[in-house]
């Protein structure tokens, strides 16, 4: 079996400070990332058409790195889901970094956990 790169999905809102980002952090993770022989990297954006996470670039990714911090709730339910079945039902891997504990992505796959008693009944 032939070696492949994996294939990562670097998303962000794209609200850090350019001055500090100027290719955002989704451009300096993918960077840091395309630098290794075995991972492929792309970025998208809350901008981008579906605001980045369409079924074709979803269906691309091995795992998607989320970073976001302002706009969680401009995240649409039918992303959110998109993002889910990706992750539970096809096995792609989901890095949400630093604010992205508030994603509505992180919290539809955590609550179900939660709701399935994953954390036990003392949390």
């Amino acid at each position: 079996m032939a070696n492949r790169k994996v294939k990562a999905l670097v998303w962000s809102e794209f609200t850090e400070p350019k001055d500090v980002y100027p290719k955002g952090i989704h451009g300096d993770i993918a960077e840091y990332l395309n630098a290794r022989e075995d991972v492929e990297a792309k970025t998208v954006q809350i901008a981008d058409p579906e605001q980045g996470i369409s079924e074709e670039r979803l269906q691309w990714a091995d795992v998607l790195v989320w970073w976001g911090h302002q706009k969680h709730r401009d995240i649409t339910d039918e992303n959110v889901e998109r993002i889910k079945r990706r992750v539970r039902e096809e096995g792609m891997g989901y890095f949400p970094i630093h604010s992205a504990h508030y994603s509505r992505g992180i919290i539809a796959l955590l609550w179900q956990q939660r709701k399935t008693g994953a954390k036990g009944q003392d949390g």
